[in-house]
């Protein structure tokens, strides 16, 4: 039989297993690299390797990197800003969730990507891509709640995505949070959506929300 031991492999070559086509050994060295992360430094040429890999001609490289970079504490900000313009719509998509992770997975926690909101206020509003808009759906529930309006009003817009099975149900609950704690911003939600379950699901919450809390809920956005 084969044996396989990556354990006594170098940096250097366990980042070049992120290239392999056998996808066992790919994530097996970045578990190994991910290891060797939390108890020492990496050696700087393998992190340099690893780093030259986002620009990889091929995608799924360029996203075992991002991976890897995470996982191993390394990613920063200025690649997350390159990710987010990647021709590919996965690796896109990856980089929404790790800044949504960004506690985590980005080198000085959250505070670190607030520069990156803007950006994806507007791939909510233009990205062609359903997988994007799917990942900003998601990242809702984890990002500020002003931003999460924000991005929440460009998705609304994306009428084509009325059929699909999942998006607008992740738009409605990243809008229904918005809803709760600001109920005229759940009006003018209604006012644009192109989504029918999220404008049936916003009137209903709103209805309710009149129904629990008459006097509240009039002072804030029903008279």
């Amino acid at each position: 039989p084969v044996q396989v031991e990556l354990a006594n492999k170098t940096d250097s070559q366990l980042v070049s297993y992120q290239s392999d086509t056998n996808d066992w050994y790919c994530r097996t060295a970045r578990r190994l690299l991910m290891e060797r992360s939390g108890q020492r430094e990496l050696e700087p040429a393998a992190v340099q390797q690893l780093e030259s890999l986002l620009e990889d001609k091929n995608a799924r490289v360029r996203l075992r990197a991002l991976w890897a970079l995470a996982a191993c504490g390394r990613l920063n900000v200025s690649q997350l800003e390159q990710s987010l313009i990647d021709g590919d719509e996965n690796v896109r998509g990856w980089a929404i969730r790790l800044i949504s992770q960004a506690e985590t997975a980005v080198r000085g926690g959250s505070r670190r990507v607030d520069s990156l909101w803007p950006s994806l206020v507007a791939m909510g509003k233009r990205d062609p891509s359903a997988t994007v808009r799917l990942e900003l759906a998601s990242a809702c529930q984890r990002l500020p709640a002003a931003v999460s309006k924000d991005i929440v009003s460009g998705l609304i817009l994306h009428g084509e995505d009325d059929k699909d099975h999942n998006l607008p149900l992740m738009v409605w609950y990243a809008a229904s949070r918005i809803a709760e704690q600001e109920p005229a911003s759940a009006i003018e939600f209604l006012d644009s959506c192109q989504l029918d379950l999220v404008s049936e699901f916003l009137a209903r919450q709103l209805g309710q929300m009149w129904v629990a809390q008459p006097s509240e809920a009039s002072t804030h956005a029903f008279v």
